[in-house]
């Protein structure tokens, strides 16, 4: 009876941590591809312009080209390196330029839309210790509920 007792729980035992492996398994997969990139939206030549370290934002630029035929929103960005992400849009008001949220950005089927100095960019707030001197990644997130992590580069 002792036997029987003992080889019951530990098919209870393998049984839940098999289920528990499943479980881990199968949230892998859907974050996998939920992070996956939406092979309809393009970004070339991304990057950030160098900046004193004491500096509390950075700019970041990057064309985004939507080569589906459905407007894509980018909703919102995100850096592991800055404690906030934006998108702004620089706009001349009595020769001085303020910025302005620019957020959901979206893009046409078929266009490219390009964030460069005194136009679109993404604003990077806050840089967290130590500051990312060669490379930034930031994530866009999208209406489809998507996110695609693009990697910057710094430059001077």
């Amino acid at each position: 009876m002792t036997e029987w007792i003992t080889h019951h729980r530990s098919i209870r035992v393998f049984s839940g941590l098999l289920l528990f492996m499943l479980s881990v398994t199968s949230i892998a997969i859907l974050s996998a591809e939920r992070s996956d990139p939406d092979p309809a939206l393009q970004f070339s030549d991304p990057w950030v312009r160098q900046m004193p370290p004491m500096t509390r934002m950075r700019a970041g630029y990057v064309q985004i080209h939507n080569s589906s035929n459905e407007v894509i929103s980018i909703i919102g960005v995100r850096s592991a390196d800055f404690e906030l992400a934006e998108i702004h849009r620089s706009i001349e008001i009595d020769g001085r330029y303020r910025m302005q949220l620019a957020q959901p950005l979206e893009v046409a089927a078929g266009h490219t839309i390009e964030l460069k100095p005194k136009g679109l960019h993404v604003m990077l707030i806050r840089p967290v210790e130590p500051a990312p001197e060669d490379q930034i990644d930031i994530e866009f997130q999208l209406s489809n509920d998507q996110s695609v992590v693009v990697t910057f580069d710094i430059r001077s």
